[in-house]
């Protein structure tokens, strides 16, 4: 077996993989900023995945990210992206506009969580944006709805905000005061947008089967394929729990896709 790289890998990693991410959460993962490049010499690797990461990049930096995984692989080596889909988002999104309009007394509770999907995460100005706001409501109506869309990472968030209790030690109050005194400079909140949205949680485009596979394509990959979580041109893909675990797919909402650099 050739060498695979997990990057933004977050807290899903595996043994067999070098799993990289911007932080390190764990001891088996690399901390290193991948706008920095892939620290792997050319032609070094036999598969480079990563999953929803490749929207964080505008679509130059996209361009140069897919560039620096191609220059890694070896030659017949594999690229496995997963994305958010915009084509699955965006049907899910005329589709409930089509059942509002012809029966407007029907909850619009669904439709609203698809705008976020659609919007939030490219325009939010603030951390977890109106999404978070969402979830910190005291019942949520329509969370299996969510639940089905994003999967079990909505819940895990869900839980985080539900638990969450503000901070009380010290050092939080005295932040808490630095802040407020910071706010009322004149332009610190344009400053704090901006911070803020140069921190890579901002989703800066979007892909369908279309435009990623000519992204892949433009860039010298052959053989691009949209998949799913469980097939796979990698052996035994589904055993590595990255895209799937126990038969559910963990991000119902991406779309799978597959490359491979020419031979020799």
């Amino acid at each position: 077996m050739g060498k695979f790289l997990n990057l933004g890998c977050g807290n899903r990693h595996h043994p067999d993989f070098v799993n990289m991410d911007i932080v390190s959460n764990h001891p088996s993962v690399i901390a290193h900023n991948i706008l920095k490049g892939i620290p792997f010499n050319d032609n070094s690797l036999s598969l480079v995945y990563h999953s929803h990461v490749l929207e964080h990049f505008d679509k130059i930096k996209g361009e140069w990210f897919i560039r620096e995984c191609f220059r890694v692989i070896e030659p017949n080596g594999f690229i496995r992206i997963a994305v958010p889909d915009l084509e699955k988002i965006a049907r899910k999104y005329l589709l409930l506009l089509d059942q509002l309009t012809a029966d407007p007394s029907l909850p619009g509770y669904d439709y609203d969580w698809i705008l976020l999907e659609l919007y939030d995460q490219t325009m939010r100005n603030k951390r977890g944006g109106e999404m978070i706001e969402y979830f910190s409501q005291p019942s949520i109506p329509n969370e299996e709805f969510i639940y089905s869309q994003v999967g079990n990472e909505a819940r895990n968030v869900r839980n985080q905000v539900i638990n969450h209790q503000p901070g009380t030690t010290l050092k939080s109050k005295l932040r808490s005061t630095f802040n407020s005194v910071l706010a009322k400079l004149p332009g610190y909140q344009y400053y704090k947008i901006g911070k803020f949205r140069s921190e890579g949680e901002v989703h800066y485009r979007m892909y369908d089967k279309y435009s990623l596979s000519m992204l892949l394509k433009k860039v010298g990959f052959i053989n691009v394929k949209v998949t799913t979580a469980f097939d796979s041109n990698i052996s035994n893909w589904s055993s590595y729990n990255l895209d799937s675990e126990n038969g559910q797919v963990l991000k119902p909402d991406s779309m799978f896709i597959e490359g491979q650099k020419p031979g020799k």
